[in-house]
């Protein structure tokens, strides 16, 4: 036998062997559909999320709320914050398989110490754990009839499993980095043609009420400037607090307290309340539409100032 013949031989042996070994390593994702988890959003009733450096955040859903844990109190959530979560996690689809091997988690941002780890329960049982990890952004064909934009693949392993796999999501904005951000930070949501009546509760004589009579706004008989009092009612359609006060104690102080209770056409009345802190010129705030220990700073954002008007300001 020539030495020609034994390498064609060899060679067409060689191919077989690597068509063997391809077909084996690349089985699994051949029938990759994409599933990466199937979670029922109806049954999760615990989630915690852990961001590098930072503590882990507990959301726990008792009798259809979900509250936020944190220094061993409970707040209310943010209802639409915990739905926008379980909408982008709960049915999970890969673009594609990236790797296997886990000395590449790295890589991907996906080890212990660089990875956001979120965890589902149900009924307190783990039901899927998620390691998330890098972002990249990539130029895609975006919403504009000119094309731009980006596009976001966020990269992820379930619990120990080895696979690494390409969301094209920016999941890690589901992700907050402490609990204080999962909270409600409502005040007050009313739509401004429904309200009817402003009473400003202050110190001394300053107290005043502005009431909508036959579509016009009056102070103590007289009207006021329409188009100030619009602009203010305006801000009731979704005023929020920016700074939790977690350590305000509203039974250290009494005075002065300043009150404005809403009134809307349907009967119903959300009272804020404001108290001095003990920091000079600083306010705590709270809603009757929030939790009562959920105290704002009123200094951020100036929402001191945009709540509570001297009645000349109308």
């Amino acid at each position: 036998m020539n030495n020609k013949r034994l390498i064609v031989i060899f060679t067409v042996l060689l191919a077989a062997v690597m068509l063997v070994w391809i077909t084996d390593h690349y089985k699994g994702e051949s029938t990759f559909d994409g599933t990466i988890v199937e979670l029922d959003s109806a049954k999760i009733d615990k989630i915690t999320v852990k961001i590098p450096s930072s503590p882990a955040t507990v959301l726990q859903r008792e009798a259809g709320v979900w509250q936020v844990e944190s220094g061993g109190k409970a707040y209310k959530a943010d209802s639409t914050a915990i739905a926008a979560m379980l909408n982008r996690f709960t049915h999970l689809k890969a673009s594609q398989l990236v790797t296997r091997d886990p000395e590449k988690w790295k890589e991907y941002e996906l080890t212990d110490s660089l990875a956001s780890v979120v965890t589902f329960y149900e009924s307190g049982d783990e039901a899927a754990k998620l390691y998330v990890g890098k972002v990249n952004y990539s130029r895609g064909a975006g919403n504009s009839p000119y094309g731009g934009g980006f596009t976001a693949t966020t990269y992820l392993r379930v619990d120990e499993e080895k696979p690494v796999y390409a969301v094209p999501d920016f999941l890690k904005a589901m992700l907050l980095a402490n609990a204080d951000d999962y909270r409600n930070k409502k005040l007050v949501q009313v739509e401004a043609s429904k309200i009817e009546k402003l009473e400003f509760s202050y110190p001394a004589d300053s107290s005043f009420t502005l009431e909508k009579t036959n579509g016009k706004w009056m102070l103590g008989g007289e009207p006021v400037d329409s188009a100030k009092v619009a602009q203010y009612v305006a801000g009731f359609a979704w005023l929020s607090g920016q700074k939790f006060l977690n350590d305000f104690d509203p039974e250290s102080t009494t005075s002065p307290r300043y009150t404005l209770t809403i009134s809307t056409v349907d009967g119903k009345a959300i009272a804020i309340t404001a108290l001095p802190t003990a920091t000079k010129g600083g306010w705590a705030l709270q809603s009757s539409a929030n939790d009562k220990n959920a105290w704002f700073d009123g200094q951020a954002g100036g929402l001191m100032e945009r709540v509570f008007k001297p009645w000349k300001y109308f």
